[in-house]
C-alpha cells in the first residue's frame, strides 16, 4: 500500500437530527393518546360519606319463583316488592344468584325486572 489508509467512519449528524424529531414527536403525541382509568377515590376525613347503597339478593329458583333476600316471591310480584324497598334508599344494588341448572332467559328476566323497578346497580353472584 502506498501509506495512506482510509477509514470509514458514519456521520451521526444525520442520525441525531431523527432522533431528536422523533422525541418531539413522541411528546407532543404522548399527552392526547393517553386514557385515564375511572378510579374511585377515597374522600376526605372532612367531608361526609356518601350513603351506603341498599343491598338486595334475588335467587332464581326456577322460571316462576325467586328469594328475595330469603322471602320466596313469584317472578310477575318481584317489580312491586323491589320498588317497595327502594322506596327508601337513593341507590340500591340488586344481586342475582341462580343455579346452574337454569337457562339464561329467566336470569336475564330478573335482571330485566330489577332494572326496570329502579335498582342503580344489578349484578350477578357467583354460586
Amino acid at each position: 500500500m502506498n501509506g495512506l489508509s482510509t477509514k470509514a467512519t458514519i456521520n451521526v449528524t444525520p442520525l441525531i437530527d431523527i432522533l431528536l424529531v422523533l422525541l418531539i414527536v413522541f411528546m407532543t403525541m404522548a399527552p392526547v393518546i393517553s386514557h385515564g382509568l375511572n378510579a374511585s377515590l377515597p374522600r376526605p376525613a372532612n367531608e361526609a360519606a356518601p350513603p351506603q347503597p341498599a343491598l338486595f339478593v334475588v335467587t332464581v329458583l326456577n322460571a316462576d319463583q325467586v328469594t328475595f333476600n330469603d322471602t320466596r316471591v313469584l317472578i310477575p310480584d318481584l317489580a312491586a316488592h323491589l320498588r317497595t324497598a327502594f322506596r327508601g334508599s337513593a341507590n340500591s344494588v340488586v344481586f342475582v344468584r341462580a343455579g346452574g341448572d337454569l337457562e339464561f332467559r329467566n336470569v336475564a328476566r330478573v335482571l330485566d325486572i330489577a332494572r326496570g323497578a329502579g335498582a342503580s346497580r344489578v349484578a350477578l353472584l357467583p354460586n
